[in-house]
């Protein structure tokens, strides 16, 4: 039973994915056929569950007539028995079939996604390019965007290239140098604050002005914070969480001609 149940699975899978593409061009070009290796492990991986055994346990009783259901208890028994087997048999099968066919992860979605995002670096430097002509946009900025969005634009219109600096390993050793950096600057704020030095007293407008010009005026009312160690916890998880300046994959975003720079 249990192998007539995965039999037929394996042969219909392959009609029900072959047939509606034969029947419709506009099905096959918009979803082509499957390799062969996966519409195999689709029809194998029919496992059966308590979906199976609750529909046999929901057979009643008796009939119309109040004589006992015909055969239900052998429909029980036949159905745990094909859950079982498909459960064991295929469930522990899975692992060496798929290594044995050699499947490789789909990268259709992240394929996807790099077309978006180099759609989107597209469309931010044309509206670069139109800001170019305005007078109020700094020469320094609209270059490094320029840059900036070029990268990201070249990175995603082939998703497949290795870039050595902007792999994992070089995103990692930039978040901490990065969280170094900072963890230097809170401890030596801090310092200055224990001490009661003057420095302090300038430190509020100087806050203000720096968070207001890296990050806004929503971010630079941290600056009045009555403790400077909150302000300081704020302001570091609102630097470090920045994923746009070392996120993966792309050109880093945080190089240009090998150095480091900020937003």
């Amino acid at each position: 039973m249990s192998a007539t149940a995965v039999a037929v699975r394996l042969a219909w899978i392959p009609i029900a994915a072959y047939i509606p593409r034969l029947l419709s061009p506009a099905l096959r070009a918009r979803d082509p056929v499957p390799p062969w290796s996966h519409i195999f492990l689709i029809g194998w991986t029919g496992m059966r569950g308590i979906v199976s055994l609750a529909a046999a346990l929901a057979l009643p009783l008796t009939v119309a007539s109040s004589a006992p259901f015909p055969f239900r208890a052998e429909i029980i028994l036949l159905t745990f028995a094909v859950i079982l087997a498909t459960l064991v048999v295929q469930g522990l099968s899975l692992t060496p079939l798929i290594r044995w066919l050699n499947l490789k992860p789909d990268q259709t979605l992240a394929r996807e996604e790099a077309h978006a995002r180099e759609q989107a670096a597209s469309a931010a430097l044309q509206r670069l390019d139109q800001l170019a002509t305005e007078s109020w946009p700094m020469p320094e900025d609209m270059e490094r965007l320029q840059d900036h969005y070029t990268q990201r634009a070249k990175r995603f219109a082939n998703p497949d290239a290795v870039d050595s600096e902007c792999s994992p390993e070089a995103a990692a050793a930039y978040r901490r140098l990065k969280q170094e950096a900072l963890t230097a600057e809170r401890e030596r704020v801090i310092e200055l604050r224990d001490q009661k030095s003057s420095a302090m007293k300038s430190f509020t407008a100087w806050s203000t002005n720096w968070m207001s010009k890296h990050y806004g005026w929503g971010w630079a009312r941290y600056a009045w914070a009555p403790s400077i160690e909150s302000m300081i916890a704020r302001w570091s998880r609102a630097d470090t969480s920045d994923q746009t300046n070392y996120e993966l994959p792309c050109i880093c975003p945080w190089r240009r001609d090998g150095h480091a720079f900020g937003r």
